[in-house]
């Protein structure tokens, strides 16, 4: 909550500094991910019951009460994007401007959606199985992106995915040690590369990093 907090602020006085904290979303979702993980859903029926009480229906409570503001104020918004926007779909069609920001909503609520899928799929104990399947599950969220079959940006999906991976997968000291060592050898890589992206650094980079 501080990094989110820190990085608005740091955003509206245009220092850079905001996309170097710019992560705090991340971690909301690999530690939801990391919590669900600890869960076992008997019922999925109830699982989504439960989530829609607590998530959907307050926001869409606020959501129909600014659109009835917005109305009375002259703005006119279409039948599709209101009921877009009530059933939490606004990071795919855009959201009515004073809730612009409330596009987790539609991250979380699709992170909800697939957490009974992820119990079966990491339902075996063999880490080494599971953690192929959880490469595969990334790649294929990826693909859905990169070739526009989905209009969301699956990352915060496989934000989740990892928490929940980590949790319900790595259960030995030595299997917790392992992603640690992966996770430090991915930041040596990216962490060049991502300071020469985000300060500007005249240093050419293949196409392909830069797609990355």
């Amino acid at each position: 909550m501080v990094l989110i907090i820190s990085c608005h602020i740091l955003q509206g006085l245009n220092i850079r500094l905001a996309f170097w904290i710019n992560v705090g979303v991340q971690l909301f979702f690999i530690l939801s991910g990391y919590l669900y993980g600890m869960k076992k859903i008997d019922y999925v029926g109830k699982f989504y019951r439960n989530r829609i009480k607590k998530i959907l229906i307050p926001f869409m409570i606020i959501e129909l009460i600014i659109l009835i503001i917005q109305k009375c104020r002259g703005v006119g918004y279409g039948l599709i994007f209101m009921m877009g926007a009530l059933l939490g779909f606004g990071a795919t069609q855009g959201n009515t401007p004073i809730l612009s920001h409330t596009w987790f909503i539609t991250y979380i609520l699709i992170c909800y959606l697939i957490t009974p899928m992820l119990q079966k799929v990491f339902s075996g104990d063999n880490f080494k199985t599971n953690f192929i399947r959880f490469l595969m599950v990334t790649l294929f969220l990826h693909l859905l992106q990169f070739y526009f079959v989905v209009n969301v940006d699956t990352c915060w999906i496989i934000c989740f995915v990892f928490g929940y991976f980590f949790t319900k997968c790595c259960k030995e000291d030595k299997q917790k040690h392992l992603m640690y060592y992966l996770a430090l050898i991915g930041f040596i890589i990216i962490f060049p590369i991502a300071f020469i992206l985000q300060e500007g650094v005249s240093v050419k980079l293949p196409n392909f990093i830069n797609l990355y």
